[in-house]
């Protein structure tokens, strides 16, 4: 069961997961609350060392687990979570603290069960069952770390209690390997559960921010990649702004399947020649973004759309011994990365693909408004050859 865990998934659901750690620090609390009580208690009744070492180790252990909770909490609040090597960092430190915690509670138990007084044994079981039930099980959606401390937990009292001559104490150790047994399925449950409500979330909120027919991301996913990379960033960016010319010639004289088949395959030859990390929406019917990070200037900014031109100009094959070729204008803009805004770059790029198409099509750079097209248009009159 364990080596199947955890095997299967995505950095983002990962992600998600070991965040979602943080949200179990009440259980935690409630737990030293009452190894405190339970142990004072049995310590005044006995006086033994032994008991006393164990509660304050329980106290000691479950502090530092909230404590690596509330550090978790804040760098997650302030966006310092980081990429994967930070996210399993932090899942490091609560697999230690609940090791740990887990680790102190096995003592504990195990040091109240060797108290002669009987009646204080119900108070050590409680707790015992309390933690396997609720703060292992919080911890579910790190299952590995939830199996891990539920032997570490459990296994100690239930040696202790079957290694007792008494049938009071047998009965207990079968109630104990009954529960464990019981809470190793509900972690495999847990665990599946959160996996499943995840990913789908996950798939869900990736959809949203995706265009259907063409894979690429849409508006809503343009200005949240664009958001994201313009922080802290001191580059200059170009924004890439292109149509297609004679696209409606296809629509009408093919259908719109055949128009839908060429956005994909078009869209197909954007990403190979996109430059890492570019980011490519289509943002309406045969209208395209294209935003380009870390350009040195001009000259690079325009290599780019040159060969976005020469890419989405060539014959497109859309099936059924149909060859189709569209034109283009593109236009763009560029900026610092640090001061951009999206609308106001996306605004400047419209404006030269309009001077393009008013030409007949090419490649217009904002601010070359009487400059002649850099790349020459498609014939007259449909700019769409059609075989």
């Amino acid at each position: 069961m364990v080596k199947r865990f955890q095997q299967d998934e995505p950095e983002e659901v990962r992600a998600e997961l070991v965040a979602a750690l943080v949200d179990s620090s009440v259980p935690v609390l409630v737990l030293a609350a009452t190894i405190g009580l339970v142990g004072l208690h049995s310590w005044s009744m006995s006086a033994d060392p032994v008991v006393l070492a164990a509660t304050l180790l329980g106290l000691a252990t479950s502090l530092y687990k909230v404590a690596v909770m509330m550090c978790h909490r804040r760098a997650l609040r302030t966006g310092r979570q980081g990429g994967m090597r930070e996210i399993r960092r932090w899942e490091r430190g609560h697999a230690v603290s609940t090791m740990g915690v887990a680790a102190s509670v096995a003592f504990f138990v195990a040091a109240v069960l060797a108290l002669p007084e009987v009646s204080l044994h119900l108070g050590a079981t409680c707790i015992l069952f309390a933690y396997c039930a609720g703060v292992t099980l919080r911890v579910s959606i790190r299952p590995r770390v939830a199996l891990a401390a539920l032997f570490c937990a459990g296994s100690p009292p239930i040696a202790m209690a079957a290694a007792a001559s008494s049938t009071d104490h047998l009965i207990l150790a079968l109630v104990f390997t009954t529960f464990l047994l019981a809470a190793i399925q509900s972690v495999d449950y847990a665990y599946t559960t959160a996996l499943r409500g995840v990913t789908l979330r996950l798939q869900m909120a990736r959809l949203a921010r995706l265009d259907p027919l063409t894979g690429l991301l849409n508006r809503h996913g343009l200005r949240e990649a664009f958001d994201a990379a313009a922080k802290g960033a001191r580059s200059l960016v170009a924004v890439h702004a292109f149509d297609l010319d004679g696209f409606k010639a296809v629509n009408d004289g093919l259908g719109h399947a055949a128009g839908d088949r060429l956005l994909a395959i078009l869209a197909g030859r954007i990403r190979p020649i996109a430059p890492d990390p570019a980011i490519v929406a289509r943002t309406g019917g045969d209208e395209f973004i294209l935003v380009q990070f870390g350009v040195a200037g001009t000259e690079e900014a325009r290599r780019l759309a040159a060969r976005i031109h020469d890419e989405l100009t060539a014959p497109c094959d859309i099936g059924g011994d149909r060859i189709v070729r569209v034109g283009l204008s593109l236009g763009f803009a560029l900026g610092a990365l640090a001061e951009a805004d999206l609308d106001e770059l996306t605004h400047r790029a419209d404006a030269a693909s309009y001077v393009a198409k008013r030409a007949g099509g090419g490649i217009r750079a904002h601010g070359e408004i009487a400059a002649p097209s850099m790349v020459p248009a498609l014939g007259e009159p449909q700019r769409a050859a059609m075989a």
